[in-house]
């Protein structure tokens, strides 16, 4: 995915919150739908960029699978607070909708480390110089514009109902 982890995250979290009422952390439902992509900063100025970035940590679920378990047992040891672990609940939530979302072109070792092995639901093949007109051009990136176009929708109603 190149543009819709944002506006997915964004509706993911605004679906969650109109199906359990609480109606607060939206920044951080965005936050991580965005947070793995931190590794950008890293692959390109810093690495070689001969691995993709989706093998960095900030890709694998078993990472962000520890992290949450120590994240909630802090919670339930220090807070126990409903509002927390909704909180938690958000931000993870689009931690894994970010990895699941890049699934879908491009590989993510959700298995990892049982199985050595990269998941994907298309391949897209390198038909372009420039690897990101490979996806652009490739029909897999209606997807991502279905989810932009739903997002706009969305922020153009909520907009007409604010007036």
């Amino acid at each position: 995915m190149l543009i819709a982890h944002l506006p997915a995250g964004y509706l993911f979290t605004k679906y969650i919150q109109k199906t359990t009422g609480y109606k607060k952390y939206t920044w951080l439902g965005i936050l991580g739908s965005v947070l793995p992509d931190l590794d950008l900063i890293y692959f390109y100025y810093f690495s070689d960029r001969s691995v993709s970035h989706h093998e960095y940590l900030t890709h694998m679920p078993v990472f962000w699978g520890v992290l949450m378990f120590y994240t909630v047992a802090f919670i339930h040891l220090l807070v126990r607070n409903k509002r927390a672990y909704f909180a938690v609940a958000i931000f993870y939530a689009n931690i894994f909708l970010h990895m699941l979302l890049d699934s879908y072109t491009g590989t993510i070792k959700w298995f990892y480390p049982v199985f050595y092995v990269d998941l994907n639901l298309i391949t897209v093949p390198a038909t372009y110089d420039f690897w990101m007109w490979s996806f652009v051009f490739h029909w897999s990136f209606l997807a991502e514009l279905f989810i932009l176009t739903l997002f706009m929708i969305f922020i153009k109603n909520r907009a007409s109902h604010v007036q």
